[in-house]
């Protein structure tokens, strides 16, 4: 072999190893590389996100802010497109004692962002122009709704808001069970929350008159609400457990449909995950129509996470199948966590969870895992964010307009859920477009109400009546000349000084004589 040949043959191997060099990092880096780095967004939990049509991201969550007398105030900061995230500020204050605020907001196509919010223990609607939410004096009076824990928000693509809240006490069990009336203490579930349904298509002006949606004598939590590629629109709900009260015991999932936009809704559906008592669902539709459920059990024994398929808005169900390369948390250290499923532009559905991996980290601690469903099956989980130590709960996602999708979550640090040292942080990570940049949309004109016609009462035109003169009896004919008229002027005045004359007389004669 020549001197040439060989340096021919040494070059095509070197080539070849440079490759492979580049391919392998590839490789190996497949699981992250679609998703940025995590950040923190500020201390905090309880996240909602939402992405406005230009692409902008706003996140708000529950902050305790420090001082002599510590506040429940709602945080909020956004992300421009392409740009970096705003200095958090608490926007709303809703005042003092440790009530969670719980929140959720939603962007509509005329430039305003719509929050329904937990103040206390009373639920609160508000809204403000997007370009001016992160100043406190720009947002709307608040507007009470009802009172309860768990809130949830939802724009249409009408830009129709619809709430949906958990409020305690509204059914509670009157019935007789085994020939005695069930009292209040003997109750398992008084006092139980059910969900309560309002929709606005006036901006938020006016909302319908609530109603109730789970309509239960158990436990109705964790309401999750989207709308599928039909148009149908969902709530989905943890049934049989009430966490707020600690009363009742965890039995299936509830779900409704809407195909009106919500005017009516659908009987509850109940899905029993095959006797497994299912919790911490989520649920999307599917592009052929389809509706996908993703829960896990609430037997501590069973670390699977399942999914179930319905082809008839929930008259039937596949088996319970398990989701293979993630296993579930003990049940105590997920009772008030949740998991979050999205589809994105392509259909494409997308699920976030807090779970423990197939074992080959060596961290011991939950991550938080992305798991995409298409085709039919579920691809292999994707780690987003694990750290010793750390819990990730409550994954939040919102698609964005170039199919980006953002994520948020809060990171607990410590096992505990309570506590002097528990520390909670928002957490912000993004998977970067998929889709080709189209430019950036406008808001859609405000609409301005119309003034409301004041009514006018109208009448008939009558004929106005002329006075009816009174006849005289006796006709006077009067006719005056000249020289009857100097005549009269003439003895007018003698009269006059015939009267003055005798006046002075008579005062000169009844002066004293001296």
């Amino acid at each position: 072999m020549t001197g040439r040949t060989q340096f021919k043959w040494l070059a095509a191997l070197a080539l070849v190893a440079a490759c492979a060099a580049l391919a392998l990092p590839a490789a190996g880096q497949s699981s992250r590389a679609t998703w940025s780095t995590p950040i923190v967004l500020g201390p905090g939990w309880w996240q909602s996100v939402a992405v406005d049509v230009r692409g902008t991201v706003h996140v708000a969550w529950y902050y305790v802010a420090p001082g002599t007398r510590e506040s429940d105030v709602l945080f909020y900061a956004f992300r421009p497109l392409n740009g970096e995230f705003s200095v958090p500020r608490d926007v709303i204050y809703t005042g003092e004692g440790g009530y969670t605020v719980r929140n959720q907001v939603v962007t509509t196509s005329d430039g305003k962002l719509h929050v329904f919010y937990r103040d206390g223990t009373d639920h609160y609607f508000a809204q403000a122009l997007i370009d001016q939410a992160d100043w406190p004096i720009h947002w709307s009076t608040p507007q009470q709704l009802d009172a309860g824990y768990y809130v949830t928000l939802f724009a249409d693509d009408q830009d129709i808001l619809h709430a949906v809240s958990s409020a305690q006490g509204v059914n509670l069990r009157t019935q007789r069970i085994t020939g005695q009336v069930v009292s209040l203490e003997s109750d398992p579930c008084a006092f139980c929350a059910d969900l309560i349904y309002r929709r606005s298509a006036d901006n938020g002006r006016n909302w319908s008159q609530p109603q109730n949606l789970s309509n239960t004598i158990e436990g109705s939590e964790k309401p999750s609400m989207w709308q599928g590629p039909s148009g149908r629109l969902y709530v989905l709900w943890d049934e049989g457990f009430d966490w707020y009260i600690g009363r009742g015991e965890r039995k299936s999932v509830g779900i409704v449909h809407s195909d009106d936009h919500g005017l009516t809704w659908s009987e509850p559906i109940f899905l029993d995950g095959d006797g497994r008592k299912p919790f911490n669902a989520a649920g999307a539709e599917l592009a052929d129509g389809s509706l996908l459920i993703v829960w896990r059990s609430a037997n501590d024994a069973d670390t699977n996470i399942y999914y179930q398929i319905s082809t008839d808005l929930g008259a039937t169900w596949t088996k319970a199948a398990p989701i293979g390369g993630i296993k579930a948390r003990d049940v105590a250290s997920a009772v008030l966590d949740d998991s979050e499923l999205v589809t994105d532009m392509t259909g494409i559905t997308h699920l976030f969870v807090a779970a423990f991996g197939d074992g080959s980290s060596p961290i011991d601690a939950p991550g938080l895992f992305h798991v995409e469903f298409r085709q039919n099956a579920w691809r292999t989980p994707q780690l987003i964010y694990q750290a010793e130590g750390n819990y990730p709960e409550w994954p939040r996602a919102a698609v964005g307009p170039q199919n980006d999708i953002h994520l948020t979550w809060f990171n607990r640090v410590g096992d505990q859920l309570q506590g002097e040292n528990r520390k909670l942080y928002v957490m912000y990570s993004y998977r970067r477009p998929t889709l080709p940049n189209r430019p950036t949309q406008e808001f859609r004109p405000t609409e301005v109400p119309q003034p409301t016609a004041t009514p006018v009462q109208r009448f008939q035109p009558t004929t106005t009546p002329f006075p009816t003169a009174v006849p005289i009896e006796q006709q006077v004919n009067v006719r005056t000349t000249s020289d009857l008229y100097a005549i009269q002027t003439l003895l007018s005045a003698v009269f006059v000084c015939l009267v003055l004359c005798g006046g002075v007389l008579a005062l000169r004669g009844f002066r004293p004589r001296r």
